[in-house]
């Protein structure tokens, strides 16, 4: 490669540069050979350390041997690496019938970076697979929930509403129901595409028709909130720190976003803490299983966790969802806790993350989801 040539050019360059210069000094070193008499040394350079001048002498024949790194293979190596490239382009094997289009070489320096590569790291999303996520089932206290056709706001034909498993539930799993499906529509950081009416909304839900579009850096989260329209809780938009849901019975919720507690890799889980019409904090929570269920301390774990590893067996993505609900005394002590990790000017993460695990604790477990990476 071209990294090679240049160190043993600059090898050969230094090597010779530093034997002329021990040659020099043994060549001056008999008091007759100090100063030639084409060559007379000033006052100044006979009171000069040995040491700078012999770094001075160096440098001065780096300069002239310099030739021997030719400004042509420069050239040439650009130039085998083009004709390299077009090598890759024309690669039948990579080429692909769907798309019609074989690989495309944006760099010339694209075939000395794979011939480096050893080891090829690759997660499952958007590489072996399509990257789309469908959202397949929720089970809340054990009762399960599927919309059969919710696929990234394509609802397919044939598609029944709701179908629940397990036995006709009662009155304290219609409260749990309702949290679930308002936690789902909440705890998220999905925004809105295109906003419509509260009344195209309707009428786009009743007809089996997709309505709003939503984004997010995540495609899990906009499965669920899919899947939640679906199951009758539609998620309108977020205005004034405000975020709106649509209910089953086509009235409006509003509830005020007051934090938001960002998910990350090392506590696997995100939270936000809301306000209702009705004056009631609210703290909802979903996240992996593991990072959830030590963190609960009522609800029918159980049963949830039995829904949860077989979802994993087939294969399906996971999440847990639980809440609690706050006194005006815990909301104001969440609120400092927040506010003086926010405003630490060190270890400003590390206190963030204490805060966060004071708060996220003693859930009521709701339920769960499973969505499929197709």
């Amino acid at each position: 490669s071209m990294n090679a040539f240049l160190i043993v050019y600059l090898c050969i360059l230094i090597s010779k540069a530093v034997i002329n210069t021990v040659l020099k000094y043994v060549w001056q070193w008999p008091a007759d050979h100090d100063q030639p008499w084409y060559n007379h040394r000033t006052e100044i350079d006979r009171e000069r350390h040995v040491v700078i001048r012999a770094f001075t002498d160096f440098l001065a024949f780096m300069v002239l041997f310099n030739y021997i790194i030719p400004v042509s293979m420069y050239v040439t190596v650009e130039m085998q690496k083009f004709l390299g490239s077009y090598f890759i382009s024309w690669d039948k094997d990579m080429y692909d019938d769907e798309m019609g289009e074989g690989a495309q070489v944006n760099t010339s320096d694209l075939n000395e970076e794979l011939g480096q590569v050893e080891y090829v790291f690759t997660d499952k999303t958007g590489t072996l697979t399509e990257n789309n996520m469908e959202f397949i089932e929720c089970c809340v206290d054990g009762h399960v929930y599927i919309p059969h056709a919710i696929c990234n706001g394509q609802i397919l034909s044939a598609a029944s509403s709701i179908d629940m498993i397990d036995s006709s539930p009662g009155g304290d799993h219609r409260e749990h129901e309702d949290l679930f499906f308002r936690a789902l529509c909440l705890c998220h950081t999905v925004q809105v595409k295109e906003e419509e009416t509260v009344e195209s909304i309707k009428r786009g839900i009743h007809q089996g028709k997709a309505t709003s579009s939503y984004i997010s850096s995540s495609p899990d989260e906009v499965a669920l909130v899919e899947g939640m329209k679906r199951l009758g809780y539609t998620y309108l938009r977020l205005k004034d720190r405000h975020m709106e849901i649509l209910n089953k019975e086509d009235e409006i919720e509003r509830f005020e976003l007051l934090h938001v507690l960002n998910f990350d890799s090392v506590r696997r889980r995100m939270s936000v803490i809301v306000k209702s019409s009705a004056g009631e904090y609210l703290l909802f929570c979903k996240g992996a299983d593991s990072s959830i269920f030590p963190r609960v301390v009522s609800g029918k774990v159980g049963q949830v966790r039995a829904r949860v590893e077989q979802n994993a067996l087939e294969g399906l993505r996971t999440l847990c969802v639980a809440y609690r609900s706050l006194s005006l005394a815990e909301y104001e002590e969440a609120c400092h806790k927040l506010s003086d990790a926010k405003l630490a000017l060190q270890d400003r993460e590390q206190r963030l993350a204490q805060a966060y695990d004071l708060i996220e604790r003693d859930f009521t477990l709701l339920g769960a989801t499973a969505v499929e990476d197709r």
